[in-house]
């Protein structure tokens, strides 16, 4: 399937982008920059003179895979769950409110931020995860 995109900037424009930074490791000329905005997160530009003939950073873009409703998304997956997260019912974007956390944190410290909050309500138990 050929995507409407020429690169990730349009995804972000969109307002498609997840704010992962795939699009950033995978380009191999590194013409595609990272910079955070303050109200929409961490999103991709890309530098003078545009891209490449590559598509690279497209075809590893999770954020054209939230244009697919989610019948074709659960097919996608070969219906199968999850390890870590079980049955994906809706995408949603979010950050860690410590902006500590955010920034020192891996895709804006999500998981950090659930996971300290589960062991300070004792949610969960520091012997369950190992």
């Amino acid at each position: 399937m050929k995507s409407k995109f020429e690169n990730v900037f349009q995804v972000a424009a969109h307002r498609l982008c997840v704010g992962c930074g795939t699009c950033f490791y995978i380009c191999p000329e590194k013409r595609v920059r990272l910079i955070d905005i303050e109200e929409d997160g961490i999103r991709p530009t890309i530098e003078p003179g545009g891209c490449g003939a590559c598509d690279l950073c497209l075809k590893a873009c999770p954020g054209l895979d939230t244009t697919l409703p989610m019948d074709q998304l659960s097919k996608k997956s070969n219906g199968q769950e999850d390890k870590r997260w079980g049955r994906i019912l809706e995408i949603w974007e979010g950050f860690a409110g410590d902006s500590e956390i955010r920034f020192k944190g891996s895709s804006g410290g999500l998981c950090t931020a659930l996971s300290l909050f589960c062991l300070d309500e004792e949610q969960i138990r520091v012997s369950e995860l190992e």
